[in-house]
């Protein structure tokens, strides 16, 4: 069920407008009911201490539903349906926007298309072989395979996410490094910032040499 959303949603995951949009709530109304109802007979079951398997490893609950568990039958029938129409609108429709297509977006819907194309054909030789034998596992084991095609070729057709570039002034620690200039930079801003950019002059330093100069020359 969510392997169709993935080819309706398939690459930028926006639902389609128009006729289009109604159709996803629609399914996923319908898998709704089939999961609820395959859950609640399970529950049933278990609780009931009634739990039979079947030679496939199922519930045979599920698998063969009948007695007080026949109407299961008609969901299971409307649910796959429902799930196979979909399934096929969607894939042509995406081979209508392939015909129509260019550049990166053409090269996304044909992974797309290839990789639904292998999942679709697994599937269906998985439900068709029900307890293989002999060189029919070997199928089987190569079905259960070809399912995988799908998310890998929606993982190679997804378009590469930009990575975030900083900028060259961009200087995180700029004011860090403004708080522990030297004071006498400090005081020369001060002055710029107060006295219209006319600077302050430095306080004169007491030297022993000038002391001394000055007192001999007096």
């Amino acid at each position: 069920m969510l392997a169709g959303l993935a080819v309706l949603l398939f690459p930028d995951g926006r639902i389609p407008s128009g006729r289009w949009k109604p159709v996803p709530w629609a399914y996923l109304a319908i898998g709704a009911v089939w999961l609820t109802a395959a859950f609640a007979i399970s529950l049933g079951a278990v609780l009931g201490h009634h739990v039979s398997i079947d030679a496939s490893g199922g519930l045979t609950s599920l698998d063969d539903p009948a007695g007080s568990t026949a109407w299961f039958d008609v969901v299971q029938a409307v649910f796959f349906a429902a799930v196979a129409v979909c399934w096929l609108a969607w894939l042509v429709g995406k081979i209508v926007t392939y015909r129509r297509s260019a550049g990166e977006r053409r090269l996304q819907l044909k992974w797309l298309i290839s990789g639904a194309a292998v999942f679709i054909a697994a599937g269906i030789t998985l439900v068709t072989l029900n307890n293989p034998v002999g060189w029919l596992g070997v199928v089987e084991f190569l079905a259960a395979l070809g399912t995988l095609a799908l998310p890998v070729s929606i993982g190679f057709g997804i378009p590469e996410v930009p990575a975030v570039r900083h900028r060259p002034d961009h200087q995180p620690h700029r004011g860090l490094r403004d708080r522990h200039r030297a004071p006498g930079r400090a005081v020369r801003g001060a002055g710029a910032a107060g006295h219209g950019g006319a600077p302050v002059p430095r306080p004169g330093r007491w030297r022993p040499s000038r002391a001394a100069s000055r007192i001999t020359s007096s």
